[in-house]
């Protein structure tokens, strides 16, 4: 598991964010997630590979060292210019790799770029991005998967998706085509809003009230560890990798916001909680070693 961190600005504003991930019954994490912060903006990386241990590993891996490294690049583009380029950096590389290495690979992908008023983020496969009001849910990402047009076609509703045995035949994926179809959306946003990824894993075990419940938790960790615990008791030995990510806007009093920025990742083969200070994304670090810097807010 991974910790949660509070940021403020001179306006008062401020964003509470967290990562939560578990291997579910499994052996092997294919499920990769990230959070980064720079300048005045958030983003959070889900992935979840396909193609074996190795291949699977590789694929999401490959998502979150893209967004490492078009951050720290530090080009000035848009934000949803940064999240094309994120997936299509990381389809790129996923493809070269399973190409010389004969595996079959590929990674669900989505990312969430916040700002103080703005949202944008990019999806492809069936992880998710949920919307939430005042910690209500008020929608979601519709999945690139055969189930998902299924639901939309009025075949099986969404509670049947999470049991259809044609639940993981996905339409697109990072890694499986020169050029996958990457969505995109964006909206200004209000001090109520929220959002979390995950992967399916997590949504395929979990209620909307589940749901609901941790995005009002009063401490966001303590809310998606639970979420993820539940996941995974519901999932039961055959539960897939289970990865969750959490931001929401709050306003706190400029006296209780930490002096701190901090970056979490997760480990390949086990929940952890890490700590990183960092004082720009050129500082990010794969390892669990906690490393602290404040920084000037």
């Amino acid at each position: 598991m991974f910790g949660a961190s509070k940021r403020g600005s001179e306006s008062g504003f401020a964003a509470e964010f967290a990562c939560a991930s578990d291997l579910g019954g499994r052996e092997d994490q294919q499920d990769r997630v990230a959070a980064f912060r720079f300048g005045d903006a958030l983003l959070l990386a889900l992935a979840d590979g396909m193609g074996g241990h190795e291949g699977g590993a590789m694929a999401a891996q490959a998502v979150i060292d893209a967004a490492e490294r078009l951050i720290a690049d530090g080009e000035e583009v848009s934000p949803e210019r940064l999240l094309r380029r994120v997936a299509a950096c990381a389809n790129r590389r996923i493809a070269a790799k399973a190409e010389k290495r004969g595996w079959q690979s590929g990674s669900t992908c989505v990312l969430l770029h916040l700002e103080p008023s703005r949202a944008t983020w990019a999806h492809i496969g069936d992880s998710r991005l949920y919307f939430f009001d005042d910690d209500r849910l008020a929608g979601r990402t519709l999945d690139h998967s055969l189930v998902e047009n299924l639901r939309l076609k009025g075949k099986v509703s969404a509670e049947e998706m999470k049991s259809h045995p044609d639940r993981n035949r996905l339409l697109d994926a990072l890694g499986v085509s020169p050029q996958p179809q990457i969505e995109c959306g964006g909206r200004r946003t209000a001090p109520t809003d929220g959002f979390l990824l995950c992967s399916d894993g997590l949504w395929e075990n979990v209620s909307d009230f589940d749901l609901e419940r941790a995005m009002g938790a009063v401490n966001l960790q303590s809310g998606l560890d639970r979420l993820l615990r539940r996941a995974k008791g519901n999932g039961g030995v055959d539960c897939d990798n289970i990865s969750v990510a959490a931001a929401r806007y709050k306003r706190y009093a400029l006296s209780s916001i930490s002096p701190w920025r901090r970056i979490f990742k997760n480990s390949k083969h086990q929940r952890r909680r890490a700590h990183f200070g960092i004082r720009n994304a050129s500082t990010i670090h794969q390892t669990a070693t906690i490393h602290q810097t404040p920084s000037a807010l």
